[in-house]
């Protein structure tokens, strides 16, 4: 059987920008596969070699010393147009403004998930302060080494893209939690989860395993819960201990822990 890896890697280019004698950070996304087997992505026009890295089909040692297929599956600029949020299965997507796309990314641990969702957030907001259009050729000029490197063709078990397009159960805005049995259901679910965060070992845990030692202690099934779980998980990693965190515009999280509105 075909051993398959994915890696998703966020890589910065500066350059001068002289109309306010600044450098300026930009930033793009790449999702990388690597395979133990001879490639099934169909040729392109182009040589698919990308600075040292071995790319498909070139078949030989990565820097790194990783026996095998090396290929760019996926390159994103990052501008003001793309969009971060969890999936509800332990996930990253990102959403593109410009045609929709969405890709998918799965942290290995908890501690993958902080640090992957954090640098995204802050080169989104680097984007946005900078005002970087999508398919704009002003910017990103450096990312075209990239992106002419995916092939035109892969097998759907490799691809990043998202399309399912399956909403989960409790909807986007998450109106149930204006109930107040639910509400209250929930403070005792993020007290726990708190609790659970503080004691494990982020290497070696996932929001998956969370959500079933919830299940567990509290005999119940929260798939319905469970994108607002991977989310509250999230902003549990960044908070402040000074003041409370804001999970929607009517509601945050208190560093008692309790709901406020």
């Amino acid at each position: 059987e075909t051993e398959k890896q994915r890696y998703m890697v966020i890589m910065a280019g500066a350059r001068h920008d002289p109309e306010n004698d600044e450098e300026v950070l930009e930033h793009a996304i790449l999702g990388i596969n690597i395979s133990d087997d001879m490639p099934s992505a169909a040729p392109t026009n182009n040589d698919n070699s990308v600075g040292p890295l071995p790319v498909c089909p070139n078949h030989k040692e990565s820097p790194t010393g990783c026996q095998g297929n090396i290929v760019v599956a996926m390159a994103l600029p990052v501008t003001k147009g793309l969009n971060i949020e969890m999936d509800g299965d332990g996930g990253i997507r990102l959403i593109t403004s410009q045609n929709g796309v969405e890709y998918i990314f799965k942290p290995v641990n908890l501690q993958a998930l902080w640090v992957s969702h954090s640098y995204l957030n802050c080169d989104i907001e680097n984007a946005r302060r900078y005002n970087f259009f999508p398919g704009c050729k002003n910017h990103h000029t450096w990312a075209g080494c990239y992106t002419t490197k995916v092939p035109d063709f892969l097998d759907p078990e490799d691809q990043w893209e998202d399309n399912s397009q399956i909403e989960d159960q409790i909807g986007k805005h998450y109106d149930f939690l204006r109930d107040t049995k639910v509400r209250r259901f929930m403070e005792k679910i993020l007290g726990r989860m708190r609790e659970i965060i503080m004691t494990i070992d982020l290497d070696n845990a996932s929001c998956f395993q969370i959500r079933k030692q919830l299940e567990k202690e509290f005999n119940c099934n929260l798939n319905q819960y469970k994108r607002f779980i991977d989310e509250q998980i999230v902003k549990v990693f960044g908070q402040s201990t000074e003041a409370p965190s804001q999970i929607f515009d009517y509601l945050s999280w208190e560093t008692s822990g309790t709901l406020a509105t």
